[in-house]
């Protein structure tokens, strides 16, 4: 059993690792690249399960993702998600967990760069 566990953290690592670096990777630079290859946030799709550590993991390596390259924000790069995997992550403002709550809000609040101030909502 205990093999399994730290494969699956040594999985986690790395796999949040590889989307890191898409933060710190110009967009300019990015949407040729997914345009032609389609966008890495298909490798995560999967992710968007009932398992809360697979939530966290999906939303930490979406928000390595400009929008630009994900949400269909740019003629270039139509949206990756399909109706229902928004739905999904909307739904996850419920969420038991109150740091997935707080990503999914951040998430939503970099779909809006226009805005000067942080999105404010109430915990309750």
């Amino acid at each position: 059993m205990l093999p399994n566990k730290i494969q699956a953290g040594a999985f986690t690592a790395v796999l949040y690792d590889c989307f890191s670096v898409l933060r710190n990777t110009p967009t300019d630079v990015l949407i040729p690249f997914a345009a032609s290859n389609g966008s890495p946030v298909t490798h995560i799709r999967h992710l968007l399960s009932s398992d809360a550590s697979e939530q966290q993991l999906f939303l930490s390596c979406l928000a390595c993702v400009p929008p630009a390259i994900w949400a269909g924000t740019t003629q270039e790069v139509p949206a990756v998600l399909e109706a229902w995997e928004v739905e999904r992550v909307m739904q996850l403002l419920s969420a038991p967990d109150p740091a997935i709550r707080l990503k999914v809000r951040h998430l939503f609040f970099s779909l809006s760069p226009a805005s000067q101030t942080p999105l404010r909502l109430s915990e309750s």
